[in-house]
């Protein structure tokens, strides 16, 4: 199968359809590239899951499970930080208004990094499994250094990812889907690299799909998983572009944990603003 690469149009602010591909919402899971629809991710949805989260409150929902050692308050920006070891620096609707900002320590040699996850609320699951549908969408955006371009290596990924639970509320990091979220200073003009990936034993972590090039600014509005049955799609959101980035059956995966997590390795450490969290429980959707 041939492999393709979408990247962003300056002049029209927009991403670029690949050549032979059509406008559409959906796609068939056969092409080799994304398919773009559209969508407005500024609205509130009209009615909210028990498990969205618009930060809105003073610090976070007891319901979020923290990874490593969160230190309210003391985000900056151009800060450089190498210890505490596992250290997080955040806030709650305060340095940025109904957002989680998140600071995390620069340690090249993490495997996990820093992160919160949470476990589906019983009303959600299907018989104690994961639900039969399910649209979870992040809206955040994580800062890029541009006056590290060119560098020979990236600074850091973000994961974003719904996955099987392991033990007593842990994320299962060797069965999941989701994306990876990397910036990469050997491509000057497109330096943030969005992939859909997955992992089920006996593979490690995989590609679906193709990656997704952006600039550091803009970079993108939103990213969704859905999830109908056994078939796990994944788009990127971005000025109303809504674009397939791959499609993938896992019959075996039983994703009833969620969270994003992050790695930093180098400094100054960048910021992570979270907007939002939203999910819905049903196989097809407007928007």
């Amino acid at each position: 199968m041939s492999t393709h690469t979408v990247k962003w149009d300056d002049e029209r602010s927009s991403i670029v359809l690949l050549e032979g591909l059509t406008a559409t919402t959906g796609g068939d899971g056969n092409s080799g590239g994304p398919t773009v629809g559209f969508w407005d991710p500024s609205q509130k949805p009209q009615i909210a899951s028990s498990e969205d989260d618009e930060f809105e409150g003073a610090d976070l929902d007891e319901s979020w499970i923290k990874t490593g050692t969160w230190e309210l308050g003391g985000v900056a920006r151009g800060d450089s930080f190498t210890t505490p070891a596992d250290t997080t620096r955040y806030d709650v609707n305060t340095s940025r208004k109904s957002h989680l900002v998140m600071q995390g320590v620069s340690d090249p040699l993490q495997t996990i990094g820093q992160g919160i996850r949470r476990v589906l609320k019983a009303e959600n699951l299907d018989a104690g499994s994961s639900p039969a549908n399910w649209q979870m969408v992040w809206s955040f955006v994580r800062e890029v250094d541009v006056s590290k371009i060119p560098e020979t290596d990236n600074d850091g990924v973000v994961l974003i990812l719904m996955a099987d639970k392991d033990g007593v509320d842990e994320m299962d990091f060797t069965k999941f889907v989701g994306f990876s979220i990397v910036t990469d200073y050997t491509n000057a003009e497109l330096p943030v690299k969005v992939q859909m990936i997955y992992a089920y034993p006996p593979d490690d972590v995989d590609p679906v799909g193709n990656p997704l090039l952006l600039p550091a600014i803009p970079s993108f509005d939103a990213l969704e998983i859905h999830k109908v049955g056994t078939e796990y799609r994944g788009y990127c959101v971005k000025g109303g572009n809504r674009v397939e980035l791959g499609v993938i059956d896992l019959p075996g995966l039983n994703p009833t944990v969620y969270g994003l997590y992050s790695v930093i390795s180098d400094t100054p450490n960048p910021l992570i603003f979270i907007d939002y969290v939203r999910h819905s429980f049903v196989a097809a959707k407007a928007d």
